[in-house]
């Protein structure tokens, strides 16, 4: 989670919520149009629903929001905040005082102004947990193993080791998906390591046929994902 949002300051914590508030109130107020989304993320892909202000406090905010929001907010205890009035493209980090998914019903506290990064992405990217193999074949050799993630744009494999390709080979991915099978030209990019896992980055370029492939298992895996959280919290 840490890559897709870090939080900023503006003048200083205080001052910063300050007017944050009082961008809040004067939307309940109706001085302001009220384009409020909230935002969260299901294996790094987003859930993002229109919300409501419906009372404004001194340090909190009461808001309608989606229902599939809301059992977001209560499984990940904070949410992000977008709106045009935010200076600087910022949005807003908040923390969850209370969500109500029947009742459709939010609180918020504490807030902060936040550089949205994963809305720089040119591709919404899904994490993957179950065994997925993906093979890339270029000039150096192969790479193979389980996907960890996926998108229009890329994907990442989960490999034993730093063998079977150079960094800027060209080749083929090849793997299959639920919603299809996939085979692309592709560009592998680096190894990263770290004390739990190696794995292989690659870009790839899908025609309209393999996007669409891409795009439904992505909604999908977000469809099926709110469904398990909901028998959770609702």
């Amino acid at each position: 989670m840490k890559d897709l949002y870090h939080l900023v300051t503006v003048a200083d914590g205080q001052k910063d919520s300050a007017a944050i508030m009082e961008v809040m109130q004067r939307i309940y107020d109706g001085k302001l149009k009220n384009d409020l989304n909230l935002l969260n993320f299901i294996r790094e892909v987003p859930v993002s629903f229109k919300a409501t202000l419906e009372n404004v406090a001194d340090d909190r905010i009461e808001l309608s929001v989606h229902q599939n929001q809301a059992v977001m907010l209560k499984h990940d205890k904070f949410t992000l905040i977008r709106s045009s009035h935010f200076p600087h493209d910022y949005g807003v980090h908040a923390y969850v005082a209370l969500a109500n998914p029947t009742k459709g019903k939010a609180i918020l506290v504490r807030f902060a102004y936040a550089q949205i990064r994963a809305e720089r992405r040119t591709a919404v990217r899904v994490q993957i947990h179950h065994a997925m193999p993906g093979t890339f074949s270029g000039a150096s050799g192969t790479i193979a193993g389980n996907m960890l993630d996926i998108s229009v744009g890329g994907v990442s494999l989960k490999v034993k080791d730093k063998v079977g390709g150079e960094p800027e080979d060209k080749g083929r991915f090849r793997c299959s998906l639920p919603t299809g099978e996939i085979d692309v030209s592709a560009r592998f990019l680096k190894f990263i390591s770290t004390e739990d896992e190696c794995k292989a980055v690659f870009t790839i370029e899908p025609d309209s046929k393999v996007e669409t492939v891409i795009s439904q298992f992505i909604f999908n895996e977000q469809i099926e994902i709110i469904k398990e959280l909901k028998e959770r919290f609702v």
